[in-house]
């Protein structure tokens, strides 16, 4: 999944295992990097490090901190899932959820990266309907009773589905901690990028 922001013209490569974290990382980006477009790639770890490694892009984001000691990172963001559940449904009775009482369920979820393979693996008796297109998944979670894959930092982007509780998924799995990396021969090149990031994640802590 390539994303380009901006028009052609010097580029700026990065990658992330997922959406969100990306998502929010660009506004950085685009002020530390000015003039350049953002090129963003969605893949897994292994795959970012392989490529950070390889030059193939400068920045990453990752949901584990590498041991690799050739790629420096900075602690970012943390996201925990939430599910979104019609008050009709009998879930909504709950305060939170655990994976067993999603067994036998339908999850509707946009492509978000590394979460889908993740929850199905650990998740294998609930069902998963998979969107691409933004605006088919807002008309299904709009028209269906499904449950909706949707998480705390949504929330705060305001993706709030109408006629819906939303119940945090009470699973270790469920949560993650979003890492900025770069190769640590480079990490005086993208100080700038660091520095604002660490701006952010002291704001959201005051």
């Amino acid at each position: 999944l390539l994303a380009a922001l901006h028009l052609p013209g010097p580029v700026f490569l990065g990658g992330s295992c997922g959406i969100l974290a990306i998502n929010h990382l660009i506004p950085i980006l685009t002020q530390s990097f000015p003039g350049k477009s953002i090129l963003t790639e969605t893949a897994d770890d292994a795959a970012l490090i392989s490529r950070l490694k390889n030059r193939g892009c400068q920045l990453a984001v990752l949901h584990e901190k590498p041991a690799d000691r050739s790629v420096y990172c900075q602690r970012y963001l943390t996201e925990q899932i939430v599910i979104s559940v019609p008050e009709a449904h009998p879930l909504a009775q709950k305060v939170d959820l655990k994976k067993e009482d999603l067994a036998g369920c339908s999850l509707l979820t946009f492509d978000v990266g590394f979460w889908v393979p993740l929850f199905k693996q650990e998740m294998p008796d609930t069902s998963f309907f998979v969107q691409t297109d933004v605006d088919a998944m807002d008309e299904l979670v709009d028209a269906s009773s499904l449950l909706v894959f949707n998480s705390d930092q949504m929330l705060l982007d305001g993706y709030v589905p109408r006629g819906r509780k939303n119940l945090p998924l009470r699973e270790d799995f469920a949560r993650a901690t979003y890492y900025v990396a770069c190769l640590d021969a480079e990490r005086g090149r993208y100080a700038s990028c660091f520095n604002a990031i660490r701006a952010e994640v002291i704001g959201q802590q005051l």
